[in-house]
């Protein structure tokens, strides 16, 4: 017992930082922002996380060493004081951190999101790894048994570090990718989840579509497939009903995620998919004015972004008028 009272006085930076947060939510109570705050810390790298929970394990041991613990006599050496006095900041330490434990409601889901026209990667407390796409947004909620999280918008490639003890799960509307050591990427597409799995394995459940990520994670779900990376990539797209439709293919995965080397990849898509999805990545309005057009299918490599480069594709190689309303507005009809 003794070791771990002189390992939180005598702690590194890191474990001092995490002490200091104790205090404070102790001091000024768990405030929604404050409580924020200190999971913004505990995100910064797997040892701030670690700190906060050895520091919340120990607090019970440390408490019960505080009300056996002598005080210390006049004539003690400095040595022995300097145990006593720790022993006192270490169970004061840990008093705050039951009082937390206790008091502070369950913490809010961490929010992020990517700017239109970028990818933002995003590293988790454990080490796995979120690549969020253009306008994407996703909830990040870890807990001591679970780790969740949930794509609000656009889509995210998920490397996940294995942890048994805490299952790795990411909600896409009705749909549930649940996961331990893996890496998979998710887009929401309309009413539809499409999962690419690029390693491992993946179980894949549908639920009803949850009001909260809280909600989410205790909802009673029906599983429908598992998805394994064994034999190459592996996608399946979960409908808003659970119907299920499932595809293999490195080639087909590595055009899906072409996304992440900065490239829009098309293989057939009609102009309206082309158009959304080229879409996500600027500001300008692109509207497709001639019906007609609806039924043309896109084959091409574009730079995500340089909205240019298709546009003058669309122009040459498929014969597509381009008319500019402004810096922002583009209309596109057939060609006469």
């Amino acid at each position: 017992m003794s070791d771990k009272i002189v390992r939180l006085v005598h702690s590194n930076v890191v474990q001092e930082e995490a002490a200091a947060w104790i205090a404070r939510l102790d001091r000024e109570g768990p405030r929604p922002e404050l409580v924020a705050e200190f999971e913004v810390w505990q995100a910064q790298s797997p040892r701030h996380a670690q700190a906060a929970q050895d520091l919340a394990a120990l607090w019970t041991d440390l408490d019960a060493l505080a009300e056996t613990a002598p005080a210390p006599a006049v004539k003690a050496s400095g040595r022995r004081r300097v145990l006593a006095a720790g022993a006192a900041m270490a169970a004061s330490v840990a008093l705050a951190a039951g009082l937390w434990m206790a008091q502070r409601p369950a913490a809010a889901p961490t929010l992020y999101d990517a700017p239109v026209g970028t990818h933002r990667l995003i590293a988790l407390a454990d080490g796995s790894k979120i690549d969020l796409n253009t306008g994407g947004q996703v909830e990040v909620r870890y807990t001591g048994k679970s780790r969740d999280i949930r794509l609000l918008k656009g889509e995210a490639y998920f490397e996940v570090v294995p942890d048994a003890a805490r299952p790795f799960s990411v909600y896409a509307q009705s749909g549930v990718v649940r996961a331990l050591g893996t890496a998979f990427a998710v887009r929401l597409d309309g009413g539809e989840v499409e999962v690419t799995l690029t390693k491992g394995v993946v179980e894949l459940a549908k639920l009803d579509a949850p009001a909260s990520l809280e909600q989410a994670a205790a909802a009673p779900r029906r599983r429908l497939a598992t998805l394994s990376a064994a034999m190459g990539a592996e996608s399946a797209t979960i409908a808003p009903d659970g119907a299920l439709s499932r595809e293999a293919g490195t080639e087909e995965a590595d055009r899906k995620l072409a996304w992440r080397r900065g490239m829009l990849v098309f293989a057939g898509e009609t102009l309206p998919e082309v158009v959304a999805d080229v879409s996500r990545y600027t500001d300008v309005d692109i509207e497709i004015a001639d019906p007609a057009l609806n039924d043309l299918r896109v084959a091409g490599n574009f730079k995500a972004g340089e909205v240019e480069a298709m546009l003058e594709a669309l122009q040459t190689g498929f014969g597509v008028r381009v008319e500019r309303a402004g810096d922002k507005r583009v209309r596109l009809s057939a060609g006469s």
